[in-house]
């Protein structure tokens, strides 16, 4: 009985910390995107300027 509590509890675990990494992953990509708006926009008068 322990041994299968074990096992469910890690499948949990491990479900969890794969969300986690998904979340984290999306969360990167987002603010890569972020950022590489905010150079454009910085970027574009820098352009005009020279």
């Amino acid at each position: 009985m322990m041994k299968l509590d074990l096992v469910y509890i890690n499948k949990i675990y491990l479900v969890n910390f794969v969300n986690m990494i998904i979340m984290m992953m999306i969360f990167l990509m987002l603010m890569l995107m972020i950022v590489a708006k905010n150079l454009n926009w910085i970027n574009a008068p820098i352009k005009k300027f020279i």
